[in-house]
């Protein structure tokens, strides 16, 4: 069903790439406003849920990759969510995405 979705874009990339990029940026400004609206149901004050959240936060901006961000954000919530007691919280697909994460991230180098 994805495929099929993405079948119309073999259609429309070539539309996109015509536009300007001062043309798309305000609208992913926006995008990105929206999104970091969700921030604030954040539990802050559990470090397993705080910390890999915030490592998410800065990193997409530090390493210009939204994929850095979030392979570090699964790796340190598995790790911290084991670490601090909550390991049975981890379900078995947390656990396979961060061994993905950590393949990812030392395939990458």
């Amino acid at each position: 069903m994805t495929a099929l979705c993405f079948l119309s874009c073999f259609f429309i990339a070539p539309l996109a790439a015509a536009s300007p990029a001062y043309a798309t940026a305000p609208v992913l400004a926006l995008v990105g406003l929206a999104m970091f609206q969700s921030v604030a149901g954040i539990d802050f004050d559990a470090i397993e849920d705080a910390l890999p959240a915030f490592v998410t936060l800065i990193l997409i901006p530090l390493t210009f990759s939204i994929t850095q961000g979030v392979l570090w954000g699964f790796i340190l919530h598995a790790l911290l969510c084991a670490a601090t007691g909550r390991r049975r919280e981890v379900t078995p697909v947390l656990w396979v995405l961060a061994l993905l994460s950590v393949g990812l991230l030392l395939f990458d180098r």
